[in-house]
Parts: structure tokens; sequence; C-alpha cells
């Protein structure tokens, strides 16, 4: 499979390890965002907090929030994967860890954060552009026999990727990528008369 590259990333907003709660939860409020991650004196990650942290943990909490640091709540350790990583990289340790959110680093510093809706968003994004190749594969296709089937080949693998995409759970979606950049090739080649 192609490694996708990390194209366009969150911005990771981090805070230190001794950050009160409080100013935790009111950052994440300014700046509409359910999760921070949590750095040492050097910028490299060591836990994540999220509003699920805040809600389950902090508030459950006898300390006063103001006084608590964020360290006491956070999820640690935290996985990272470099910037040199692809997106393939990210699925697999968020399968493999369970996790919905994974901080990107470069050179061990936090620069960016990708999260299970980024994959989700990627995946749709995949599937309307390879529905809009079919569409103009279409055009061309009334001239040649041959392109008919195609376009109702190609047609069939979006639709069972699209079926695919509403249900599939973690394990899944290293397979579903797969598929994509088959289809992919397939709807590329063909548009250039080279598959047939």
């Amino acid at each position: 499979m192609r490694t996708r590259q990390l194209k366009q990333l969150d911005e990771a907003v981090c805070i230190s390890t001794g950050t009160p709660i409080f100013e935790a939860a009111q950052l994440m409020s300014r700046k509409g965002i359910g999760c921070l991650v949590v750095t040492d004196d050097e910028s490299r990650p060591v836990g994540i907090v999220t509003d699920r942290d805040l809600t389950l943990r902090a508030v459950a909490w006898p300390q006063d929030p103001k006084a608590t640091p964020v360290s006491e709540v956070m999820t640690a350790p935290v996985e990272c994967v470099d910037e040199k990583g692809g997106m393939a990289e990210v699925m697999k340790r968020m399968t493999a860890l369970g996790v919905r959110r994974i901080p990107i680093t470069r050179a061990g510093c936090a620069i960016g954060l990708v999260s299970f809706d980024d994959i989700v968003q990627e995946l749709s994004f995949n599937i309307n552009s390879l529905s809009i190749g079919a569409a103009e594969g279409l055009a061309d296709s009334r001239r040649q026999a041959k392109r008919e089937e195609f376009v109702e080949d190609a047609e069939h693998m979006l639709q069972a990727l699209r079926m695919r995409l509403r249900s599939a759970n973690w394990h899944a979606k290293q397979h579903f990528l797969d598929e994509l950049d088959d289809v992919r090739e397939h709807v590329s080649k063909a548009l250039k008369g080279k598959a047939l």
C-alpha cells in the first residue's frame, strides 16, 4: 500500500504538566477543542488530556480544580507518530492502542494532532474523488463497450466501499485503505486508456 503523508494536521494545542485543570478546561473552551497535548519542558509530549478526562476524572475528584495540575488527570504515557510517517502508521497505532487521537512530532516535539475524525474525513474525500473520476469516465464509456464494463465495475466497487465506510471498525480500516488504493489505480488506468 502506498504511504499517505500527513499533509494537513490540526495544530497541537499544548500545555505543561503543571497547568491547573481549571485552566486546561478554560483553554479547551476558548479554542473550541476537546483535547490538549501535555508536554514537558522541552515540548515533548508526555500525555493527553481530553474533555472526557476533565469530565470523568477531574470533576469527580475532591481536589480544587484551580490547584490540581493536569498531570493528575491526563492519560499517560502517550504514543506519537513522527511527521514523516503516513496515515497508515497513524491508523495502525490508533487500532493497536484503541485511541482516537495521536500527536504528531518533529524531532520529538509536538507539532500536530490527528484524530479519528480526520481519518474518516480523508476516507470520505477519497471516495468522493473516486466518484468524480468514475463520473468523468462515464462520458467516454458511451463510445466504447469496454468502458461500459469498467464504469459498472467501478460503481460496484465504490458502492461496496461506501457501505464498508459506514460500518467499518478499527480493525477494518487498514484493509479499507488498501482497497481504496486498488480502486484509485484501476480508475486512473482506465481513464488514461491503459486498462482497456
